[in-house]
């Protein structure tokens, strides 16, 4: 997983709108996919376009994030 990480942490580096825009009251974050053997997982960070820096949220399993950061 550590090589998928780094890939989708340059991906954002090089084009920090490259992840979806979340909707709601996750307004705000940017979700970047992360195709791993055993499911699927996400990279959700911050960024504006105003924004001179990307923060990063959450990495890990896709399942249950949603719920998990809307808390």
């Amino acid at each position: 997983m550590r090589q998928e990480v780094d890939n989708a942490v340059r991906a954002v580096l090089k084009d920090p709108e490259v992840g979806k825009p979340l909707k709601g009251a996750l307004s705000g974050l940017r979700a970047q996919r992360l195709p791993l053997n055993r499911g699927a997982a996400r990279l959700i960070y911050r960024y504006g376009p105003h924004q001179e820096r990307i923060v990063l949220v959450y990495v890990g399993p896709r399942e249950n994030i949603y719920r998990d950061l809307h808390r």
